[in-house]
């Protein structure tokens, strides 16, 4: 594991001083980098980059933006309460408990996104261009749902959204909200639904 270590002048900084420069230290970003790893981390308070291949990761309590860059992975993330990117070739993607916006660019055989609130007004874009997508949608709060199954059908139980005769398209406005709106493409099939946790 790296060590860093910080030096100071002698007298400069109090013991507060001290203590509010090793916190802010270690809320700065994380950055990870590999391959064949079993990662597991919890309670990150800053940003977290994840760059990893033929690995498993599990992210609980992230505080700040996630970015996970995948190939041949299992992600997972829970509990992001910043915005939280994950590109993934040939590994499942379990996002829950969110509370920001989401992008994912997937190649892979399931996608699973739960949201715990709909928060601000940045757009969410859910792709997954080798199998299904799952989505959950909070009780409170609203967005614009968009979304398209190329080779599925899509399946829904929110009472708000309009699902094209063919099965193959959907949209509508979840609690007469227009923003954000939450884009999802699948090449399977899509499944909408209220998060039953709520």
């Amino acid at each position: 594991m790296p060590l860093v270590q910080i030096h100071t002048i002698k007298d400069v900084f109090t013991p507060e001083q001290k203590r509010e420069m090793i916190e802010k230290i270690t809320d700065t970003m994380v950055a990870i980098e590999g391959e064949a790893l079993r990662l597991s981390l919890e309670g990150i308070r800053g940003e977290l980059e994840v760059t990893a291949s033929s690995s498993k990761i599990s992210i609980v309590e992230v505080g700040g933006n996630v970015v996970v860059d995948s190939d041949n992975v299992e992600v997972t993330v829970e509990e992001a309460t910043d915005s939280v990117s994950v590109t993934s070739l040939d590994g499942d993607v379990r996002l829950s408990d969110l509370e920001g916006p989401v992008t994912v660019n997937a190649d892979t055989r399931n996608v699973r996104v739960i949201w715990k609130t709909l928060q601000g007004m940045t757009d969410s874009v859910i792709r997954n261009r080798g199998g299904d997508v799952e989505v959950q949608f909070p009780d409170r709060g609203g967005c614009r749902v968009e979304a398209s199954a190329h080779f599925g059908r899509i399946e829904s139980d929110l009472p708000e959204l309009t699902v094209s005769d063919d099965g193959d398209l959907a949209s509508g406005a979840l609690n007469r909200q227009s923003r954000p709106a939450v884009r999802i493409e699948a090449a399977g099939k899509v499944v909408l639904t209220r998060n039953p946790l709520e």
